[in-house]
């Protein structure tokens, strides 16, 4: 054996054992049920109460998600019956059994998107509510969990913002070129965690955002900043581990930070690492992912983790030489996507999401928007691993108010949390570059 090929050995070995130095070998306590299966479901239901826990469903269509009643789109000139652009409030109701549940955990319902208002219960008591159809959220249903079985009612409104007055009057888009399709069109699960966490109250986000400040042949600065949630009585000693690995699974960098977390606190930790040689995200030439793992330690336990995808590269737009990616000048060309499909409407599956992007590569397209919301992860990963270039848009379409004048203070609001749960949702993802506030300039009355 060669010295260099020993070296290589040696050094590989070094490698595996630091990593396994780094890890604890441990599970974190993070948990997800999925919640796809199961599910009853009913539109426009006149009988009162049908979120009560003893409601009977029996009757109601047994339906799997990701669902729509709506399945607008034909490949015709005319509608025919399998058309249905019913609007008003679709009704979902879910009996399961609840995982181990224990003391000193926290339980989160995450809805992946609903259309276009949901509130939601648990054994007959209201949890909350979210108000956007594109993005998603969670709820914290720890208290209304109980062992065995459970039941959860979500009731998903999809009526038209025509005027002032309607249910969905002030969340955007008020207006627009396409349908806002109803049901709980993309997924929903369980999330089990300790009540030491990672947050899982940050606008529907990760809780890791991770972003390049240096890069160079030579070597890439990356600052990840880790929201924490303490939700425990009492405060606690952990450790934030934050590891960068390549797309071998070969850590690259690392950094550990002690945290002292306040009892029923939040905290923000912002740690620095350094990847020597970089290999850059470079569009389709080379859309080079690592992934950035954030594990919060108590001692040897892992309490949480979170990975998510990291793309080293640098941009810029210039006013008259247009758009520059690692230094180099790149011509986008490109369209834009909606996420309906006909027979499902916007209940896409994955395989769905990797079709429109085969088309998309085939068409020579090196560039998207996202046209004219936020679109699912499923679809922003794939535009990470084919190095498309993304415009990212948050709902704001066409119309302002229901007069010439400005619009309501809901709706300002309303608009703000889509552009913040856009953002927080996304940051991570390489293949983003641009965060859009609107679609179009000729905008009706005042902002």
């Amino acid at each position: 054996m060669g010295r260099d090929h020993l070296c290589r050995r040696l050094a590989g070995f070094v490698a595996l054992v630091c990593a396994l130095a780094f890890s604890s070998g441990a599970s974190a306590d993070r948990r997800e049920t999925d919640l796809s299966r199961g599910w009853r479901f009913q539109f426009d239901v006149e009988a009162t109460a049908p979120q009560a826990a003893d409601f009977d469903d029996s009757a109601w269509e047994r339906v799997t998600v990701p669902h729509t009643w709506n399945h607008i789109g034909e490949y015709r000139l005319e509608r025919t019956s399998a058309t249905n652009n019913e609007q008003g409030v679709g009704w979902y109701r879910l009996s399961f059994r609840a995982p181990r549940l224990r003391e000193g955990q926290r339980h989160y319902l995450e809805f992946d998107g609903v259309g276009n208002r949901a509130e939601v219960w648990v054994n007959g008591q209201r949890v909350g509510e979210h108000n956007g159809a594109f993005s998603r959220f969670r709820l914290d249903v720890t208290e209304h969990l109980r062992p065995g079985n459970n039941l959860i009612a979500v009731s998903a409104d999809n009526s038209p913002t025509s005027s002032a007055g309607s249910p969905t009057a002030d969340i955007i888009p008020l207006a627009g070129d396409f349908f806002i399709h109803g049901g709980l069109y993309r997924g929903v699960r369980l999330i089990s965690v300790d009540d030491a966490h990672i947050d899982l109250e940050d606008y529907g986000g990760p809780g890791i955002y991770a972003r390049a400040t240096e890069v160079s042949a030579e070597s890439a600065a990356i600052s990840v900043l880790t929201r924490l949630h303490n939700q425990s009585a009492a405060a606690r000693d952990v450790t934030l581990a934050a590891m960068i690995r390549d797309a071998r699974g070969r850590v690259v960098a690392r950094e550990e930070t002690a945290v002292a977390l306040g009892a029923g606190a939040r905290s923000e930790t912002t740690q620095g690492l350094r990847i020597a040689s970089p290999r850059l995200w470079n569009g389709r030439a080379d859309p080079y992912l690592y992934e950035i793992s954030v594990e919060l330690r108590e001692g040897r336990r892992v309490l949480d983790s979170v990975t998510q995808p990291l793309g080293v590269r640098s941009f810029r737009f210039d006013a008259n030489e247009g758009f520059f990616l690692n230094g180099e000048y790149l011509q986008l060309v490109g369209a834009s996507r909606h996420q309906d499909r006909a027979g499902r409407g916007w209940a896409l599956t994955p395989a769905d999401h990797a079709e429109d992007m085969r088309i998309m590569l085939e068409m020579g397209a090196n560039t998207v928007r996202h046209a004219h919301y936020q679109h699912a992860q499923e679809w922003v990963e794939e535009a990470n691993e084919a190095g498309l270039v993304v415009w990212a848009e948050v709902p704001y379409v066409s119309l302002a108010s229901f007069s010439s004048g400005p619009p309501t203070e809901a709706m300002v609001q309303n608009a703000r949390q889509q552009t913040i749960e856009l953002i927080r949702q996304n940051y991570n993802h390489p293949s983003i570059f641009m965060w859009a506030v609107g679609n179009e300039i000729d905008v009706r009355g005042r902002f």
